[in-house]
């Protein structure tokens, strides 16, 4: 134990010591100082994590009322603005790779029947790679949004709360 406390003692008299020459010189000074402001002052009103406009490509195989009412609640969040609806699978790629979509969402066929039934009703969302933050928060509320809607099998029970439902 005496090893490491002396060990960690003389890193943190090397760590002092150069602090201190560095900060001696104005110029280290300058060096050290104004990248961080720059960089607090661009990155502090620049970057942010929030979404206010996803747009999306829907892919409706089921073309249900669920499926509707699905589609309805996802479009009246005032995030996601449809911006194409793809009639297959085979035009996901193009919506992407063309930039217009940042997601897709395709409801497969038995979307209904699984609701109705009292089965999980699971959705696919394609995202754009290129940008894996946003497409991540993008899917994060597509998931959010998808867990909150009213439908049977989404519905939580006493026992199991939705953790995305401040999102919403």
């Amino acid at each position: 134990m005496d090893t490491f406390r002396l060990t960690f003692y003389k890193i943190y008299q090397l760590i002092v010591k150069e602090l201190l020459t560095t900060l001696k010189d104005p110029k280290s000074r300058v060096i050290l100082v104004i990248p961080v402001l720059v960089q607090g002052l661009l990155f502090g009103y620049t970057a942010t994590y929030n979404l206010d406009n996803v747009p999306y490509a829907l892919v409706d195989e089921d073309h249900s009322r669920e499926s509707a009412d699905f589609i309805a609640h996802l479009d009246g969040t005032g995030i996601f603005q449809r911006v194409q609806t793809l009639s297959s699978t085979q035009q996901i790629a193009q919506a992407i790779d063309s930039g217009e979509a940042m997601i897709v969402i395709t409801i497969p066929s038995d979307f209904a029947r699984r609701l109705n039934s009292g089965q999980e009703a699971p959705i696919q969302t394609v995202t754009d790679g290129r940008n894996p933050m946003t497409a991540g928060l993008a899917a994060s509320y597509a998931a959010s949004i998808s867990l909150s809607h009213e439908c049977p099998a989404n519905r939580p029970s006493a026992t199991h709360r939705n953790p995305f439902a401040h999102l919403v």
